[in-house]
């Protein structure tokens, strides 16, 4: 809108008395002796007669009467200017509402222009736009075909699986039995080294008792040396009883061979047996760690063909 509008129209003015100047008037004719007349013409004409002369008060009542009617007049004036200025002022306001509804609306319109420009650039697009949709289009038809067939490994991946799991749970039977071989072999194994520490101390307290009747013997023999020394003095007779001691004296060592060999035996036989057990034991240790490596593997294995199976699988599902 033009600023010559904004402007208030002003009535063209009118050369006239204000009111206040007219109060002023009259209050100065008022406080004259004789209103309308100057004090040099009372001066000269004061021998003149008073009859021609209104009375003060009815002048004064005449003066008010004017200054009320100048009053009123005033009032009447300003009224009617402020009903004008009040009156240019609501149609001031209404151009500026309409100007704003025109702002409002030219900025509409301007919107509307951009919006229509940019469906005009989207529609000279739309052939380029075409073609893009289309290769996206032949490219998710080849990711679809490729999920489809990861989708299909992975169904081939869960009946591997599937068979994996029956191995796992033949394995875990079988480790469970190895288990318990392994418990009963430790069980034999601490049998046979109780066994051991009894044929030790049989050994030992055999030991104790062959020393015993060597030392027995010993003295026995002494003890018959001289009896002999003293019972049969000749040489014949003594070379008989010499005879007869050496005879005891191999018969005891020959007891105390088949002794010592039978403990030597026994020693044998049950060492033989503990390192049998311990080589059994080791054995079966062995054979479970052996098993339970493969079965690490495996669960590795597992673990990995299932993490495939997951980014495979996932995907689809979500875009399902």
């Amino acid at each position: 809108m033009s600023k010559e509008k904004d402007k208030v129209e002003v009535s063209p003015k009118v050369e006239e008395v204000s009111p206040i100047e007219e109060m002023a008037q009259e209050k100065e004719n008022a406080s004259e002796p004789v209103p309308g007349v100057p004090k040099a013409r009372i001066r000269y004409s004061i021998q003149e007669p008073l009859e021609n002369q209104e009375p003060l008060k009815v002048v004064q009542l005449k003066n008010e009467l004017a200054f009320k009617n100048s009053l009123i007049k005033f009032q009447n004036e300003i009224s009617l200017k402020n009903s004008v200025i009040k009156s240019q002022e609501e149609t001031l306001a209404n151009e500026r509402k309409t100007h704003q509804k025109l702002q409002v609306d030219f900025e509409h319109l301007a919107l509307e222009h951009q919006s229509a420009l940019k469906k005009l650039n989207n529609f000279e697009k739309q052939p380029s736009l075409i073609k893009e949709n289309e290769l996206l289009i032949q490219k998710e038809q080849m990711k679809r075909k490729k999920l489809e067939n990861d989708l299909q490994k992975a169904k081939d991946q869960i009946d591997t699986l599937g068979n994996l799991k029956s191995d796992y749970s033949k394995i875990e039977s079988e480790l469970a039995q190895k288990d318990q071989k392994l418990s009963e072999a430790l069980e034999a194994q601490k049998r046979l080294e109780v066994q051991n520490n009894e044929l030790k101390n049989q050994n030992q307290n055999h030991h104790f008792a062959l020393e015993k009747n060597q030392l027995e013997s010993k003295a026995q023999v002494a003890d018959l040396l001289n009896r002999i020394y003293e019972d049969y003095p000749d040489h014949a007779t003594l070379s008989e009883a010499r005879k007869t001691i050496e005879i005891s004296k191999e018969m005891q060592e020959n007891s105390a061979k088949e002794a010592k060999a039978q403990l030597d035996a026994a020693k044998t036989e049950a060492q033989e047996i503990i390192e049998a057990a311990q080589k059994q034991a080791t054995k079966i240790q062995l054979e479970r760690q052996n098993q339970l490596q493969v079965l690490n593997e495996k669960i590795t294995d597992y673990t990995e063909q299932l993490r495939k199976i997951s980014l495979v699988v996932d995907p689809i599902v979500n875009n399902n």
